[in-house]
């Protein structure tokens, strides 16, 4: 997750993101290099989602087959 305004941490976030299977990179509008305290609210809401996303794959882990 990258502010729109961080051109050289956006840059790294895409490389990563396209190189690492299965992440992702977000780009927050109107911020720069400290998202979660320019942007709290859509911080907030993109690593809440993602914190679910997680729980549940390793939930479903836990079922026996």
């Amino acid at each position: 997750m990258t502010g729109e305004h961080d051109v050289k941490f956006t840059a790294l976030g895409e490389r990563l993101a396209d190189t690492i299977p299965g992440s992702t990179h977000e780009v927050i509008a109107d911020a720069g290099h400290a998202v979660h305290l320019e942007q709290p609210h859509r911080f907030s809401e993109i690593t809440s989602h993602w914190l679910r996303e997680q729980f549940e794959v390793s939930a479903g882990d836990d079922q026996p087959s």
